[in-house]
């Protein structure tokens, strides 16, 4: 461990030396001191979109000075001939590998901290200046509570439940309703004065969006309480009801209907939530702080496994690629799902142009369905084998004003840390068997 310590410091003063991560440091700075600069229409849009904005350039410059220290680590030392000197020493590969990884976090690490304290002020400045002039909301940490169930009911058909993660339509004029249950709900955990939901529905059928009417229902009691609400395309909404409407068992049950003729909603388990007692929003803004440095931790041994055993350009290219690739994992993964379907795949797709009438979709053929469904699974497996970077994207969670939950963080710190114990035992391999002497 003393070995690995010490190589890891004297990575990190070795890193920091260099004027690679010193330039793109500052180019960060002056990018993050101009979102104050920003225009917007309302106070509130211009400080979600300085918290997104900021969120995003802190981790894009983090992952680029990640990137081009790692991916240059191994082959710049080689170049110097510093490797030589490090490993005649009683000095292992592993813990050569370890150390410059260990070293390589921690410089880009410090980076982030470094920006993430800029980004900090320039958000509370932009509070600050929006606050006299209208600013609809504080800073804050949204608490969700989601509901245990979603009923979908249909004018003369049975309710039925939505299963998580699918999703139900609700046409217009009433004739659909989706109904959310809440369940062991703590009272205390919300305001005394009112509740408040807040969602956001798939609008379709119109640009511009709709009215829907949310009917909250005391179980117990029956008591009911309504209210509409104007749903945009890609916008949040919230509507309020009296404290008293959740039952002292602490059950809730919120109706929901489109009321407007030629308009259609798409609803999912998770598109409404309640609203509990607001958290700190700088406790939030650590959490989000915490989402980019797993992407660092996972990131590194990606460059740090290139590293091993490609020249530095190299090296650097294909981490890039990876870091894009993993970006898109769920693209990659509707694509393979697609290539299978019927007037689908890479090849032998059927290209429909503007025609009346019905389109009658050639059949595959035996060859062309082979094809498509090797490359349906190769696909698959590229996107599970690639780390999955959009669950660790904090930006919308500050946009949105909601706490990142600790929850995930933690399920999140498990997955990089396997991640990149793996990264290091395939590194650790591959560097063993490269030739390093003189």
């Amino acid at each position: 461990m003393k070995t690995v310590a010490a190589l890891a410091k004297h990575t990190f003063k070795d890193s920091l030396r260099k004027k690679t991560p010193l330039v793109i440091f500052f180019l960060a700075l002056v990018l993050l001191g101009c979102l104050q600069f920003l225009p917007a229409i309302t106070p509130d849009d211009r400080l979600k979109l300085v918290q997104v904005v900021s969120s995003k350039a802190a981790t894009f410059f983090a992952i680029v000075v990640a990137i081009f220290l790692a991916a240059s680590s191994i082959p710049v030392d080689i170049e110097d001939k510093t490797i030589y000197s490090v490993l005649t020493k009683p000095v292992s590969r592993l813990a050569y590998i370890l150390g410059k990884t260990v070293g390589l976090i921690l410089v880009t690490g410090t980076i982030l901290l470094l920006m993430s304290l800029i980004s900090y002020g320039v958000v509370r400045l932009v509070a600050l200046q929006a606050a006299p002039k209208g600013l609809a909301e504080p800073l804050m940490a949204k608490i969700p509570l989601y509901a245990s169930s979603l009923i979908h009911q249909a004018e003369g058909e049975g309710a039925a439940q939505v299963p998580p993660g699918e999703m139900a339509g609700l046409s217009g004029s009433g004739k659909m309703e989706a109904q959310w249950q809440w369940e062991g709900i703590k009272i205390s955990d919300f305001p005394a004065e009112e509740i408040a939901l807040q969602g956001r529905f798939l609008v379709l059928g119109r640009v511009t969006g709709g009215t829907m009417k949310f009917v909250a229902i005391n179980p117990t009691s029956g008591q009911k309480e309504e209210a509409l609400a104007k749903l945009k395309p890609y916008e949040n909404f919230t509507v309020s009801f009296p404290a008293s409407i959740l039952a002292p068992a602490g059950a809730l049950k919120v109706v929901a209907s489109a009321e407007e003729p030629e308009i259609y909603f798409g609803v999912t388990l998770r598109d409404l939530f309640l609203l509990k007692k607001p958290g700190s929003f700088t406790i939030n803004f650590l959490k989000s702080v915490v989402l980019i440095f797993l992407q660092l931790l996972v990131i590194v041994p990606i460059a740090v496994v290139g590293s091993s055993f490609l020249s530095a350009p190299v090296s650097v290219t294909f981490s890039f690629f990876i870091y894009f690739c993993s970006n898109i994992v769920e693209l990659m993964r509707a694509l393979a799902h697609s290539l299978t379907e019927p007037g689908t795949g890479v090849f032998g797709a059927s290209i429909i142009g503007h025609v009346h009438g019905p389109v009658e979709i050639p059949e595959q053929t035996l060859v062309v369905k082979i094809i498509n469904t090797i490359l349906k699974y190769f696909i698959y497996a590229i996107s599970y084998i690639l780390p999955d970077f959009s669950k660790f994207a904090p930006a919308n969670f500050l946009a949105d004003k909601i706490d990142i939950p600790l929850r995930a963080i933690l399920l999140l710190l498990a997955y990089a840390l396997l991640y990149a114990a793996s990264l290091l035992t395939v590194s650790f391999f591959i560097f063993r068997r490269r030739e390093v002497g003189k």
